[in-house]
């Protein structure tokens, strides 16, 4: 799927925003020594997909970010969490024309999470 220049940056931008976020949030965490970050990335992270040229290695960032922050911030009490849900039904998702194992409903994905956060 072809993208304009505008498409891809947008996609960049929204992806990438939890880097505009960690400037703020770094600072205090880093000063309590406590507390976690989770970061949203996806499974499309991990290798490539159908029609994710953009979606997949921004992705790809977020779980490299995650892995660095791990490094940085463990060692001084403030724990890091990285989501990589696999495929959810949502509008965005039912515009792929390609299979997706595992599909579940954003309901249950939220479950999944919830409990992960539950079980440390």
């Amino acid at each position: 799927m072809a993208r304009t220049r505008g498409a891809v940056q947008q996609l960049l931008d929204t992806n990438l925003a939890v880097f505009n976020g960690l400037s703020v949030l770094l600072p205090t965490l880093r000063r309590q020594g406590r507390g976690a970050l989770a970061i949203v990335s996806s499974v499309a992270g991990y290798r490539g997909l159908p029609n994710s040229l953009v979606y997949g290695p921004s992705k790809a960032a977020l779980n490299n970010l995650a892995d660095a922050l791990y490094f940085d911030l463990h060692p001084i009490g403030v724990g890091v969490h990285l989501i990589c849900p696999g495929f959810v039904d949502t509008p965005l998702t039912a515009l792929n024309d390609f299979r997706m194992p595992g599909l579940i409903a954003p309901e249950a994905a939220a479950r999944h999470i919830v409990d992960g956060f539950a079980r440390g």
